[in-house]
């Protein structure tokens, strides 16, 4: 009994070592694992998408997106009404977007789409943009791709409202932290298209 049970804690660690390596492998790697997924995950991108995600190849990973980018607008519209504190606001908003541009940039627009952009600047003072794109799309999922386009485009836009609905509304305090928000979605919007 003892050495199964030695030979399970030592699958689990080759597992755990294999599944920690895979963050460092390069995009283009075809056989690198991209998303492990159980019920459990799949249950809660089913409650975040209304059900339309049944069929996802990379539940925790659309899931994880889906909250991401959902957070500032919930923040926006539900906390702000509630919260009398310009500043608390204004920050939750600004960490919560900055979170969320940088998971959509680095991991779930690899992940979900297979696609990675960024910007490196020369010596010369030169911007540089790099666009990686997957090989072997065959671990794409469709529904995994529909959920990236869909809040890629959809924030930005709900963002647009928003700023259309503070300045009309005159609610000019609000227009900088709606500013910085769609600054972000749209950096990122740019950078996959």
């Amino acid at each position: 009994a003892t050495t199964d049970e030695e030979r399970a804690r030592s699958s689990r660690r080759r597992q755990t070592k294999r599944m920690s390596d895979a963050a460092r492998v390069p995009l283009s790697d075809p056989s690198a694992p991209m998303d492990a997924s159980d019920g459990s995950s799949s249950t809660m991108l089913n409650v975040v998408t209304c059900g339309c995600a049944t069929n996802a190849r990379h539940p925790r990973t659309a899931a994880f997106y889906v909250l991401l980018q959902s957070a500032p607008l919930v923040t926006y519209l539900v906390v702000a009404a509630f919260v009398e504190s310009f500043v608390f606001v204004f920050v939750c908003i600004v960490v919560l977007s900055s979170m969320a541009f940088y998971v959509t940039k680095n991991v779930s627009g690899r992940i979900l789409v297979g696609l990675r952009w960024w910007n490196e600047i020369k010596e010369s003072g030169e911007s540089a943009w790099f666009f990686e794109s997957k090989e072997d799309v065959s671990s794409i999922g469709s529904v995994d791709r529909r959920i990236f386009w869909l809040f890629l485009w959809g924030v930005p836009t709900a963002w647009s409202v928003l700023l259309l609905v503070a300045l009309f509304s005159f609610q000019f305090q609000w227009v900088l932290v709606i500013l910085v928000a769609l600054v972000l979605a749209i950096a990122n919007l740019i950078g996959y298209i």
